[in-house]
């Protein structure tokens, strides 16, 4: 919720934002949905589309008129993930403060639909809170006016402003607000927002004993972005245009599958593909690329180095192609994803691209449906224990069963990996850096939860974990929630939901978990065999946990 910490320039800001408005800017932009929105800004929030989807999940029937691609903008907006600095509120406003017109450009379909989600809410008057780590009582005189322009989260209640780093608070009085309450991520969430380009006067400012500065200000000028009629052109004539990198055409994205033409016919075919990407991301899921195909494709896409992020996701690609990919990958330090999602891969496939992921720059790994069974877990825990860049791993629909989480949670327990230091120190001195997990629809039962708790007993990276769709049940979720409740302070996202053993009997260990449990952000139980009068409970058992979103 911070302001800027230093003095704008007034004409360079109106400059940026008269671009914004102009015809090149979204003027002429059509009106998209989210997941189309966001993605030009993947090459800037490569986990981006996750969040969509959590967006997404709750804004089926929106408040305030908004649809649900309107409401989900606002609400992506609000949702802070780690790193913090990475995630889209703080990325648009810096982008803002850098006064970079040509910056400015994969954000405008996102910007087109949040300012039309955000104008089409009433504004409202009353006063909101402000905060800034920055000492800027210096910067803003008594009767100074002044512009912001970033989009100001505020809050309704000057008691949840956490002071205990703040330098700066605002007392604003405003008659411009947005009250984006119905549409935040968290039911606690009070947040309202304040639009770029509204004009304040200084009316008081108080230094404090604790050198703490108490500023109030007054609105005299609302944003002109609410006088602009431009935000709700619906045309998807223009989509192409701001969504779809130069010269892709319809006809390369609706290929068949090849039949008996030539392979250098192929390969003139493919080689069109990829040319009409530009950035350092390419996309060629479902475009039926096969073994025969993955040396060439491999060889304009990987192993030139050119593109951070390659999407081969819905292919037929077995472990004869994961042969080809393997080569290219060798102190590979430019890929950092790599979507190899619904192709064969299988326990062989990981074998051969295990040393040279090893190697690798990756940070995001998209293996999901391939096939994999405990055997490829050796080859994943040897992955996760010795690679040094990744992230996030997604390993659902596959066959991993109890004996692969054991695999996987001995590399990523922390005194497991200590013991193992006395004969790697060099490859082991550091944890893990893995934050993401996903080890949906496994086959997973309790004995893989066990596993899994006592791996968080010492694992401090790992936030998010998706467990659902196993076989878990009241007795694995009551191991889980001990652990989660007595030695576990940093797993901040849960999915259980389409877990059928979690049922009524689970309510007592729930009420614990909320309790006493403080790292929690986000617990889906839905799709669960919960009973309505269960369901009811539990929320009202977390009605009252701040930043909180429990999805029954």
């Amino acid at each position: 919720m911070g302001g800027s910490n230093r003095k704008p320039k007034p004409q360079t800001y109106q400059t940026f934002f008269d671009y914004l408005l102009s015809p090149s800017g979204i003027v002429e932009i059509p009106i998209v949905t989210l997941e189309q929105a966001v993605t030009p800004l993947i090459p800037l929030l490569p986990n981006i589309r996750t969040y969509v989807r959590l967006a997404k999940v709750k804004c089926d029937n929106p408040s305030d008129g908004l649809t649900p691609n309107e409401s989900a903008s606002i609400m992506l907006y609000t949702m802070g993930w780690q790193p913090y600095d990475q995630c889209l509120y703080m990325v648009l406003n810096r982008t803002i403060r850098s006064k970079n017109c040509a910056k400015l450009q994969p954000w405008l379909l996102y910007l087109k639909l949040f300012l039309t989600a955000l104008t089409r809410l009433p504004s409202s008057q009353m006063t909101v809170y402000r905060e800034n780590n920055f000492d800027l009582g210096q910067q803003y005189e008594l009767n100074e006016k002044f512009v912001w322009w970033d989009f100001a989260l505020c809050s309704v209640s000057s008691e949840q402003m956490s002071l205990t780093e703040a330098k700066t608070r605002f007392s604003v009085n405003c008659r411009s607000i947005k009250n984006i309450h119905k549409h935040t991520y968290f039911p606690s969430d009070s947040s309202v927002l304040i639009l770029p380009g509204a004009k304040f006067e200084v009316v008081e400012r108080i230094q404090q004993a604790d050198d703490i500065n108490l500023i109030t200000v007054q609105e005299i000028q609302s944003s002109f972005l609410l006088k602009t009629q431009t935000f709700h052109k619906k045309s998807q004539t223009l989509f192409q245009k701001y969504c779809v990198p130069k010269s892709r055409s319809n006809r390369l994205f609706s290929m068949r599958k090849p039949s008996s033409a030539s392979v250098t016919f192929r390969q003139v075919t493919l080689r069109e593909l990829i040319n009409a990407f530009d950035d350092d991301w390419i996309n060629l899921s479902e475009q039926n690329i096969n073994d025969r195909d993955m040396k060439f494709v491999v060889q304009k896409t990987i192993a030139n180095r050119r593109y951070r992020r390659v999407r081969l996701a819905n292919n037929h690609i077995t472990a004869q192609g994961a042969l080809a990919l393997g080569k290219s990958l060798h102190n590979n330090n430019i890929l950092q994803f790599l979507d190899l999602r619904n192709n064969s891969i299988g326990d062989l496939g990981m074998q051969i691209l295990l040393p040279q992921i090893i190697r690798s720059n990756l940070k995001i790994l998209k293996l999901e449906s391939n096939g994999i069974t405990s055997e490829g877990a050796q080859y994943l825990a040897e992955l996760v224990r010795c690679n040094r860049t990744l992230t996030e791993l997604y390993l659902s629909q596959n066959y991993l069963g109890d004996v692969g989480v054991e695999l996987l949670t001995n590399a990523l327990n922390e005194d497991k990996r200590a013991y193992a230091d006395h004969d790697n120190k060099e490859v082991l001195s550091k944890p893990s850096t893995l934050q993401h997990l996903y080890l949906g629809d496994n086959g997973i039962t309790d004995i893989g939860i066990g596993y899994l708790a006592n791996m968080l007993k010492s694992n401090r990276t790992l936030t998010w974990l998706w467990l659902s769709n196993n076989q878990i049940t009241n007795s694995g979720l009551q191991i889980l929630s001990s652990v989660l409740i007595n030695d576990n302070f940093t797993l901040q996202w849960l999915f259980l939901n389409s877990n059928k053993g979690i049922d009524d009997g689970s309510l007592d260990t729930f009420a614990l978990l909320f309790k006493y449990n403080l790292s929690l952000k986000t617990i889906y139980l839905y799709d669960c065999n919960l009973s309505d009068a269960v369901k009811q409970t539990l929320h009202r058992l977390t009605r009252f946990k701040r930043d909180f979103d429990l999805e029954v």
